[in-house]
């Protein structure tokens, strides 16, 4: 199975698998990293180590980071230079429940690569669907 490690500003990514797995249920190896307020990226950067080790026993990992070039997103970086994972920014509730519902029939690559496609399919202009008079 695919381990899955959300890094992310503040307890976003902690309540994105708690609002996931009221959809998908209970999850294993799933981790989360929070950059705290008042916080430094050295600390965010350990909690990021942490949560690789924590999933030891996944052969592959995917890594959502919040936003592309934040502070989440640099501290992952230098990580993906040291080991072989997938990384995606950006992240959002539909995408993880497809990433929870596929992890355990891919692996990290074509996970990767579904939840890429998935994101254009995720977010919707409403109102440019539904003309609402």
């Amino acid at each position: 199975m695919v381990g899955i490690i959300i890094v992310t500003h503040g307890k976003f990514g902690e309540e994105l698998v708690r609002s996931a797995e009221m959809i998908t249920g209970k999850q294993e190896y799933i981790s989360t990293a929070s950059f705290m307020p008042g916080e430094l990226t050295e600390d965010l950067s350990k909690k990021i180590r942490s949560a690789f080790d924590e999933l030891v026993d996944c052969e592959k990992i995917l890594v959502f980071a919040d936003i592309y070039g934040g502070s989440p997103f640099n501290c992952v970086m230098p990580i993906l230079k040291e080991r072989q994972f997938q990384c995606i920014s950006g992240v959002n509730l539909p995408l993880l429940v497809e990433a929870f519902l596929n992890r355990d029939s891919m692996d990290a690559t074509e996970l990767n690569q579904l939840c890429m496609t998935m994101c254009h399919q995720t977010i919707k202009d409403i109102s440019g669907i539904i003309q609402c008079n």
